[in-house]
């Protein structure tokens, strides 16, 4: 195409090109005038999938490793996403807004707390631990986070959780409408993620080592139910216990060389003692028969 034909036609409608921008250019500057601030803090969580010892190089296809490594990432995220996390957080949270003289928000929907009464929002506030261990959202505790817009599903919405590149870090992030608000959701959300994820660590553990020991338990039971059913068996036959026998015999033999050792060492001693009561007996004998 002809370039200065183009620009003829451009230049005729150059009025209607410029007011198209314009325009733009407004809308644009009232689109982000309009919206509410968003404000983000992040935090980067190194997992140690990459150090994974299940993994080997050597021995593990490319593909495997790959697999193994995307699916530990994704289980890790839904957890760190679960209803259990963010309710956590959902604790923390009221507990903050209930307690503090500058809570990061007020009820959105008076409506909802129309229902809970003043002196159980106040014993809640007192109640709500910083371990949040032992927690748990009943209905109206629901009802409240979500007057306060800090329910599981409005949480959710405002965490973002995602792997930093090839590496092995994950990336949490949280926006709200205050950087306070963000800065102290991601910081205790990091808490109560480390102490929950410590508490499941320990009670796998705790619950391995208590299959194994019932599993030691059942298997040494039946051992010695085995022995017992042999030894009764043994006797109401009248079976010998080859081993046993021998061992018994080979014990008997021990002793028994034992002593003979014992008695040699006493053969010298006791000749000596023969031949000095012959020696006396003699000398006895020629003293009576010079007499």
């Amino acid at each position: 195409m002809d370039i200065g034909y183009l620009w003829n036609i451009l230049w005729r409608r150059k009025w209607l090109v410029a007011t198209s921008m314009v325009l733009a250019g407004v809308l644009a500057f009232l689109v982000v005038t309009l919206l509410p601030s968003r404000y983000e803090s992040s935090a980067l969580i190194e997992t140690g999938i990459l150090n994974y010892k299940g993994v080997v190089i050597e021995r593990e296809s490319a593909f495997v490793q790959k697999f193994q490594i995307e699916s530990s990432f994704n289980q890790l995220i839904e957890f760190m996403k679960s209803r259990t996390m963010l309710q956590r957080l959902s604790a923390r949270l009221l507990a903050h807004d209930l307690q503090s003289d500058e809570p990061f928000r007020e009820p959105e929907d008076l409506a909802a707390l129309q229902n809970l009464s003043p002196q159980f929002i106040e014993s809640l506030a007192v109640a709500l631990p910083q371990d949040t261990s032992t927690w748990q959202m009943n209905h109206r505790m629901k009802e409240l986070a979500k007057a306060f817009g800090y329910d599981y599903e409005t949480l959710l919405e405002h965490l973002t959780i995602q792997r930093k590149g090839d590496t092995d870090y994950l990336e949490v992030i949280f926006s709200f409408e205050t950087p306070e608000l963000a800065h102290f959701a991601a910081k205790t959300y990091l808490e109560e993620f480390f102490r929950l994820y410590e508490s499941e660590l320990v009670s796998d553990e705790e619950r391995a080592l208590a299959f194994w020991k019932k599993q030691a338990e059942e298997k040494k039971a039946r051992l010695d139910a085995k022995l017992a059913e042999i030894e009764a068996y043994r006797q109401s036959n009248d079976v010998i216990d080859i081993a046993r026998q021998k061992e018994s015999l080979l014990s008997h033999i021990r002793e028994l060389e034992l002593e003979r050792e014992r008695m040699e060492q006493k053969i010298p001693a006791l000749e000596r003692a023969i031949g000095r009561l012959n020696k006396y007996i003699l000398e006895r004998n020629h003293v009576r028969g010079d007499a």
